[in-house]
């Protein structure tokens, strides 16, 4: 009764209860009324509460269990990384109002935050919302430094150009945009079609773009087979760009049998756009 009392005062609007810490059916109620109510940050809390009680995986190598998390004094790099979005704006201004260079910003406190949370990503440390909440923090603080970089520059090359859509027939594009998000942050030139776009639009967007990364997304079975024909339309049209394909349904196999290259989320195809185009981040 406690506990279904407390979970319903919660979604009514309770921000503060005396209750026992050391009662986990109490508790555990709270976080995940917490999460069905949508507040912020309660999917990050939630799922650092149930991974308690998760095995940890095993090391073969003790030193990769060495993942730099912290930056001592850096509040911006801890913000990225922890996904404190209504933060991250502010603290850029910030820094830039303490006369650090917008390049020294970027290079030292939001990509540094960004690849750690790709790595507790890929040691299931973190899990996707986590991942989304550090990459909205990044694009919010990005936001800010985007006019300064483009005025002063920002002493990197030019990156390289992503055309991304969900193919036609397919309106899904969580995965999709979540890819776009990602690559956006380590600073690819991404243009998003969005979902259930034409060959025919994909093609003529890569070409004007110039880009040299398709990547197209699919969720379901019936779906999929629509990106072997905008690879083919794009072979007609003389595109020399690499495709990058990724949905529930796609495997590996099935890029490789369409002349594409593989990416399972959106880590990964950072780590792929980066070898495609040769890219060090």
């Amino acid at each position: 009764v406690n506990s279904a009392f407390l979970a319903m005062a919660s979604m009514s609007g309770l921000t503060m209860a005396l209750l026992n810490p050391e009662q986990d059916l109490l508790v555990d109620s709270l976080y995940a009324s917490n999460l069905l109510s949508g507040r912020e940050g309660a999917a990050e809390s939630y799922i650092e509460r149930e991974a308690r009680d998760m095995p940890k995986p095993l090391e073969k190598d003790a030193s990769n269990q060495k993942i730099d998390t912290e930056k001592e004094g850096d509040a911006l790099y801890e913000a990225v990384l922890r996904g404190r979005r209504k933060e991250s704006a502010a603290l850029a201004e910030k820094e830039l109002s303490k006369g650090r260079s917008p390049q020294d910003i970027l290079n030292n406190s939001l990509i540094p935050a960004i690849n750690a949370t790709g790595r507790l990503f890929e040691k299931k440390r973190y899990f996707l919302p986590q991942l989304i909440a550090s990459g909205e923090a990044m694009e919010r603080a990005v936001s800010v430094l985007e006019p300064h970089l483009q005025k002063g520059g920002d002493g990197r090359e030019e990156m390289p150009a992503v055309v991304i859509a969900t193919v036609q027939g397919d309106i899904h594009d969580i995965g999709k945009n979540l890819v776009a998000l990602m690559l956006r942050n380590y600073g690819y030139k991404v243009y998003d079609l969005g979902k259930d776009v034409a060959r025919e639009k994909i093609v003529e967007a890569a070409i004007e773009r110039k880009a040299q990364i398709i990547a197209l997304s699919a969720l379901m079975t019936t779906t999929m087979g629509e990106m072997e024909k905008v690879i083919e339309y794009a072979g007609q049209r003389g595109v020399g760009a690499q495709f990058m394909v990724g949905g529930a349904a796609v495997t590996r196999e099935y890029a490789e049998s369409i002349k594409a290259h593989y990416s399972s989320d959106a880590q990964e195809a950072v780590k792929l756009a980066a070898r495609l185009t040769h890219v060090q981040h």
